[in-house]
């Protein structure tokens, strides 16, 4: 589940984030109930877009040289004054993921993850999620569904995830191994008809983005909360 910037579209009550933790808790409770085991990885869209930074490509600098040549402009602080709290340590990027399990214990850990999750929730990129969780998946057959907003302006870091996700999926019988589900924010957004009419032109401009997935091999589910509810949205697509 995504929980980028973009995600945060509509009021404080009613935005396309809470709708798609809609989606993730109406997923789980589907499958948990057919006795599937269901993960849960939450990422951040907008992450691909300085993953790898914090990997070494380069020789580091002699920082204490370099520093040692700098004026100081504050007054220095003793070495016992610096504080040590563990706390205090910031981490490089922030998994936020619940491996594949079944039953109600699992049904109640999605549902207080979900409870937690705010914009810029996750730390990492779809492809860095994947690649962190990829061990639980080997081997295995999965269904995987991405809840996100699709946006045309901004589709390289969903395309790269997707193509991703193909190493570790399989076909049965036909049926997706990948599903985007896109919850449609400026929809949810729109507060006059004027504005939903500008809606449904960046809706629009989004068609050659869901082409391109369902070459990929992707089945796109579009959800306009505004006149469906979540099931209502998954039987359309069914038929």
């Amino acid at each position: 589940m995504d929980t980028a910037s973009h995600m945060a579209l509509g009021t404080t009550v009613r935005n396309t984030l809470e709708y798609a933790v809609t989606a993730a808790l109406g997923f789980a409770e589907f499958y948990l109930g057919r006795e599937c085991q269901v993960g849960l990885c939450v990422y951040d869209y907008d992450a691909h877009e300085w993953e790898g930074a914090y990997q070494k490509v380069e020789v580091t600098p002699d920082l204490e040289a370099v520093l040692s040549k700098i004026d100081q402009m504050e007054q220095a602080v003793a070495p016992e004054e610096i504080s040590t709290d563990a706390s205090e340590t910031r981490m490089t990027t922030v998994s936020k993921i619940l491996f594949p399990d079944i039953g109600r214990k699992q049904k109640f850990r999605i549902m207080r993850e979900m409870l937690n999750v705010d914009i810029k929730y996750g730390g990492e990129s779809l492809r860095e999620a994947i690649m962190s969780s990829r061990r639980h998946i080997v081997g295995s057959s999965p269904l995987f569904i991405i809840i996100t907003m699709i946006d045309a302006s901004k589709t390289k870091g969903l395309y790269e995830g997707v193509k991703l996700l193909h190493k570790y999926c399989g076909r049965i019988r036909s049926l997706p191994s990948i599903i985007v589900f896109n919850v449609l924010g400026y929809n949810i957004a729109a507060e006059d008809e004027e504005e939903g009419m500008a809606a449904e032109i960046l809706n629009y401009q989004n068609r050659r983005v869901y082409g391109t997935l369902r070459g990929m091999g992707a089945t796109v589910v579009n959800w306009n909360p505004r006149t469906q509810s979540f099931a209502q949205a998954l039987i359309q697509q069914r038929v």
